[in-house]
């Protein structure tokens, strides 16, 4: 018994490292993923280059709490969306202006 708990103990040094890497590199991948899903995001709901860099590094640097803070202040529609909705009300101005036949 006491030389299981022996090798056990010897042992115990390298899975805590191990352990510690595999933690260490999934919260890397984490917050990289964080950081890049923010900036593929706003570069789709702005054309400003200041608010994408703003966004990008509020989550950088707030990481979780950044993130949620992106969520309440992002602008609602992207830029396709912004440019359908205006072209859909642009043909209906133009439906009401034409007279009927």
């Amino acid at each position: 018994m006491g030389d299981l708990v022996d090798k056990l103990l010897e042992i115990l040094p390298q899975v805590a490292t191990t352990l510690t890497l595999v933690a260490a590199v999934f919260v890397t991948s984490v917050w990289l993923g964080m950081v890049l899903w923010t900036f593929r995001d706003i570069r789709s709901r702005s054309r400003d280059v200041i608010v994408q860099l703003i966004a990008t590094l509020l989550v950088a640097v707030l990481t979780l709490p950044g993130v949620i803070l992106y969520f309440l202040t992002r602008p609602r529609e992207t830029l396709a969306e912004a440019y359908e909705h205006a072209l859909e009300q642009e043909a209906l101005l133009q439906a009401i202006d034409e007279p009927e036949v």
